[in-house]
C-alpha cells in the first residue's frame, strides 16, 4: 500500500540526515579517518609501522565508484590469489572424450586449484596439495597440456598430472642453489664475501617458462622449463621428456639478479632482464659499484646440447643496455626511493607466512 505524503514532508532538494542526498547521489562531505587498531592490539613491527602511516591521515574520503568497463565474477578464493593457467584439452586429451577448458589456480595457502573454464567456472574439479608454502608460478607445458610444473615458497618443483591432482615428481631446487653460491663465492676473500638476505635460506619462485626443443637429437626430450627466483643471479633449466620426467640440465649465471624473460622459441633463444640497482644475491643492499648491464640473452646449442651467450644478437643487447644504463634518477643511498623500488621489484618473498613477530 503507497504511503501518502504529509506537509511535513523535507524537501526533496533537501539532503536526507544519514548522508545521502534523495538523488541518490553521496554527499561530498565525510567523517575523519581514525584507525579502528591501536598500539594495544598491534604487535608486529610490519603492523605497527602500517599503524603510523594510518595515524597520520587526518581525513580519507570514501568513495564507491562502480567498475567502468564490462565485468563477470567468475571464481572465488578464500585466500590470496596469485597465479592462474588457462587449459584447453582436445577430445583426445581429455578423458571426457570431449574438448573442455579448465582454470588452474594457486594461492597464497599452499593450494592449487582446479576448476572448470566458462561458463562453469565456480565447478571446482579437485585440489593439487603437496606444497607447504605460498605457491606463486604455475607453468603448463603446451606441448604437454595434462602437466603441469608449480612452484613458490618451498624448496622444491612440483610436476602434477593437474586434472587427477597427483604429484608426478618433486624437483630439488636447493642442491642447485646452493652448489651456485658455493661456486661463486669460492675465490671471494672471507671478508668480502657477499652478505646474504635470506635469498638463500628461504628460496621464492619468482618465474617458470616453458620452450619446446627444436635442436635436439634426443626425441625423448621435447622441450625446457626454465626457473628463476627471487634475488637469484641465474637461470636453472630443466628438460622435460615425453613421459613427463623433469631433468635438471643446467644453470647459467647472469650479471644480475634475473627479472623475467622472454622466449623466443623459434631461434631457441632466451631474453633475459636483470637488477642492475642491488647487489647480486641481495635483494635489499644497493650496488655501490660500477653499473652493470640488464638485458641479455643466451641459446640453446644442438651441436653442444647446452646453454651458453647467445653471440648472434650481441650487438642488439648492448644497443638496449646502453639506454637501459641511463638511470641518473634512481636513488642509491638507501632511501625511500630504493625502498619502493624493492618493493616493485621483489615482492614474492612477502608472500611467506610467518609467526607472530617475524614480520620485518
Amino acid at each position: 500500500m503507497p504511503l501518502l505524503g504529509s506537509s511535513s514532508e523535507k524537501d526533496p532538494q533537501t539532503p536526507s540526515t544519514n548522508g545521502t542526498a534523495i538523488n541518490g547521489e553521496a554527499e561530498t562531505s565525510h567523517k575523519p579517518f581514525v584507525p579502528a587498531a591501536s598500539t594495544l592490539t598491534v604487535h608486529t613491527r610490519r603492523n605497527q609501522q602500517a599503524l603510523k602511516n594510518q595515524q597520520k591521515i587526518t581525513n580519507q574520503a570514501k568513495t564507491k565508484r562502480p567498475l567502468e568497463f564490462e565485468h563477470q565474477l567468475l571464481l572465488g578464493h578464500a585466500s590470496l590469489l596469485i597465479d592462474l593457467a588457462y587449459v584447453t584439452l582436445s577430445a583426445s586429451e581429455s578423458a571426457l572424450g570431449k574438448k573442455r577448458s579448465y582454470i588452474l589456480t594457486s594461492d597464497r595457502d599452499e593450494h592449487i586449484r582446479v576448476s572448470r573454464g566458462l561458463p562453469q567456472a565456480h565447478v571446482i574439479e579437485n585440489y593439487c596439495l603437496g606444497h607447504t608454502e605460498f605457491v606463486s608460478k604455475l607453468c603448463v607445458p603446451p606441448w604437454q597440456p595434462q602437466l603441469l610444473v608449480s612452484g613458490g615458497g618451498d624448496d622444491y618443483l612440483l610436476v602434477w598430472e593437474w586434472l587427477s591432482g597427483t604429484v608426478r615428481l618433486r624437483v630439488n631446487l636447493r642442491e642447485q642453489l646452493d652448489e651456485l653460491w658455493n661456486s661463486y663465492t669460492t675465490s671471494i676473500p672471507e671478508g668480502q664475501k657477499p652478505v646474504l638476505d635470506s635469498v638463500i635460506e628461504e628460496i621464492a619462485v619468482s618465474g617458470i617458462w616453458s620452450m619446446r626443443h627444436l635442436e635436439t637429437p634426443d626425441t625423448n626430450i621435447q622441450g625446457e622449463i626454465i626457473v628463476a627466483c627471487e634475488g637469484i643471479p641465474a637461470l636453472l633449466f630443466f628438460s622435460l621428456d615425453s613421459q613427463g620426467d623433469l631433468t635438471f640440465r643446467q644453470c647459467v649465471s647472469v650479471a644480475g639478479n634475473v627479472l623475467d624473460i622472454a622466449v623466443l622459441e623459434s631461434r631457441t633463444t632466451i631474453l633475459y632482464s636483470t637488477d642492475n640497482i642491488h647487489e647480486m644475491w641481495s635483494t635489499k643492499v644497493v650496488d655501490k659499484g660500477h653499473l652493470r648491464t640488464s638485458l641479455g640473452a643466451v641459446g640453446f646449442s644442438g651441436y653442444t646440447q647446452s646453454w651458453s651467450k647467445e653471440a648472434n644478437i650481441e650487438g642488439n643487447i648492448t644497443i638496449m643496455n646502453q639506454e637501459a644504463l641511463a638511470r641518473d634518477q634512481i636513488s642509491q643511498d638507501g632511501g625511500d626511493k630504493d625502498t619502493t623500488l624493492r618493493e616493485l621489484l621483489y615482492g614474492i618473498e612477502n608472500l611467506r607466512k610467518r609467526g607472530e613477530g617475524q614480520d620485518d
